[in-house]
């Protein structure tokens, strides 16, 4: 009696472990291949990202390069600017200063002519 027992349970048992691992076999495959498609999609984004962070750093570089030599122009534009404006204000203040000395020569002339 006992034994016939213990070869029930066994049977049971092992029965419902077949019928629960069928049951939740194709759950878990289903489960797996979504999770695996999930994944893959993942990687193909990630890899769709780095290539355009890529792309945006690329285009990043040129802009800053470009915007250096940009500067670097108008640095060299400025610079002649300055040196010409400098040549204009030294030439008119020589001229000044040669306007003045003349005057000045012809007033100290008038004025020895005026003593005489």
């Amino acid at each position: 009696m006992l034994t016939q027992l213990i070869i029930i349970l066994l049977i049971t048992n092992l029965s419902l472990f077949l019928i629960l691992r069928m049951i939740f076999h194709k759950h878990l495959d289903g489960a797996i291949k979504r999770l695996q498609k999930l994944h893959q999609e993942n990687l193909d984004r990630e890899a769709k990202l780095k290539r355009e962070y890529e792309l945006a750093q690329e285009e990043h570089q040129k802009e800053v390069e470009k915007g250096k030599q940009e500067a670097a122009r108008i640095k060299e534009i400025a610079k002649e600017s300055m040196n010409r404006l400098k040549e204009e204000v030294l030439a008119k203040a020589k001229e000044g200063a040669e306007e003045y000395q003349r005057r000045a020569r012809q007033d100290l002339e008038k004025r020895q002519l005026s003593f005489l």
